[in-house]
């Protein structure tokens, strides 16, 4: 659907029509956003894999989140940023509900710490925005020495390449969507080396299964989507046939060992996933050590 609202809900007509819908599976925000009034209408069971935005789930009694709590993202970077001491900073970020979610993470957190004050640039774009010049002079101009990438792919590519060509030396630092080979692919380099704050890593028996079976590394959430169909699964398979009991069932999950690892649900209709700092390499995406 492109994050475009008509095309998600166009999709979903043409395939509610096909046949009657228990569940539905979205990835991302804006999805999740446009589809939960008609799904909890129908009683629908859906789960935003990679969403973000907690407004998918406020007020809601079948609708979840099965991704990284903005808040325990946001505490992870802030703690870095100021272990690093870094003085001014910069968040570029996409206008799309999860992006901005996100980045409401992770300024309430410096702002625990006592470092909302060294935000010195803050502005959003549009999803599809390719050119970032202006931006990258004002940041220069503010003299950043941090710059948080809130983006999707394409506009994240766009903007390290055009930060390397205007010689930007803040340092870049990514949420999320770094962890991208095409991504890291058409930034031609300009992403190596880069460190970033993400889900925390898929078990070793995902990764080396996902790639026997794809030829890569598991791409963002897709041990998410992995562990939201085998939990439904699950559920199905423990007697549950109706939305309200695996609602309830989601709900009050405890200790599941999934692709994500080992994990509960978090009261709200999230669950309680670790976030992870890690890094851009050539030979692909690693976590590093808060020594690093």
């Amino acid at each position: 659907d492109q994050f475009d609202a008509k095309l998600t809900l166009s999709a979903y007509q043409r395939l509610s029509i096909r046949s009657p819908l228990d569940a539905v599976f979205v990835i991302g925000s804006p999805p999740a956003n446009v589809l939960t009034p008609t799904t909890e209408r129908q009683r629908q069971i859906l789960v935003a894999i990679g969403g973000s935005d907690p407004a998918i789930v406020q007020g809601r009694h079948y609708s979840f989140i099965h991704w990284v709590i903005p808040e325990v993202l946001g505490k992870k970077l802030a703690a870095e940023m100021s272990r690093r001491d870094f003085k001014r900073i910069a968040f570029v970020t996409a206008e799309v509900s999860g992006a901005l979610a996100d980045r409401g993470g992770a300024v309430e957190a410096l702002e625990a710490l006592g470092m909302k004050k060294r935000i010195v640039y803050d502005q959003n774009f549009e999803k599809g925005n390719a050119d970032y010049r202006a931006a990258l002079n004002a940041i220069r101009a503010k003299d950043a020495d941090a710059v948080v990438l809130v983006l999707f792919p394409g506009a994240l590519s766009a903007f390290v390449k055009q930060a390397r060509d205007l010689g930007l030396k803040s340092e870049i630092i990514g949420v999320e969507t770094f962890e991208d080979e095409a991504e890291v692919k058409a930034a031609n380099g300009a992403m190596n080396g880069r460190w970033y704050v993400n889900a925390s890593d898929p078990s070793d028996e995902f990764v080396r299964l996902y790639k026997a079976k794809y030829g890569e590394h598991p791409g963002w959430a897709s041990a998410n989507a992995y562990d939201t169909m085998n939990l439904l699964a699950k559920a199905l398979a423990a007697g549950k046939r109706s939305s309200d009991e695996i609602r309830d069932y989601l709900g009050t999950l405890r200790d599941y060992h999934g692709a994500c690892g080992t994990y509960s649900a978090s009261g709200d209709n999230r669950f309680l996933l670790p976030a992870a700092l890690k890094r851009v390499t050539e030979d692909g995406f690693k976590s590093i050590e808060k020594s690093d």
